[in-house]
């Protein structure tokens, strides 16, 4: 792992927070404040119940933790990286929050640095601990959504 994910998101979104005179400010008002809203809050409620899958199948939640299973349950039967995408959903809805298109730029920035500096090398990871699960839950349940 290149960079912890969470520190990739709180990078992306400071980024974007610590340089308002570049994209032209934010606006906090209008119709695009519910939406933003709701998708910050979907994706942090998605961020939780991953985090229960984890415990609840008696894993660590931290990234740099060893891996002591695969997690099949909760949203983990449809992603393979449900966090991750919670993650990059944080940021859209930041960016629908305040309207401010850069942070779509952002959200694909951070998608293709947890794409390559976390989601591969775990793969790999879980490949080399798991040689028999793993291909079966890879071939199973989509990477991203």
């Amino acid at each position: 792992m290149v960079v912890p994910p969470p520190i990739a998101l709180a990078a992306a979104v400071g980024a974007v927070l610590a340089l308002p005179s570049v994209m032209g400010g934010y606006r906090v008002s209008g119709p695009h404040v519910a939406g933003g809203l709701a998708v910050i809050a979907a994706s942090a409620l998605v961020i939780v119940a991953a985090g229960r899958a984890f415990r609840s199948a008696g894993t660590p939640v931290r990234p740099l933790s060893p891996t002591l299973r695969v997690v099949r349950s909760g949203p983990y039967r449809f992603s393979r990286n449900p966090m991750y995408v919670a993650m990059i959903g944080v940021v859209i809805g930041a960016g629908m929050l305040t309207a401010n298109h850069l942070f779509v730029a952002v959200a694909v920035v951070l998608a293709l640095v947890l794409h390559f500096g976390a989601v591969l090398p775990e793969e790999r990871y879980l490949r080399q601990l798991f040689p028999d699960q793993a291909p079966r839950y890879f071939a199973t349940v989509r990477r991203w959504i």
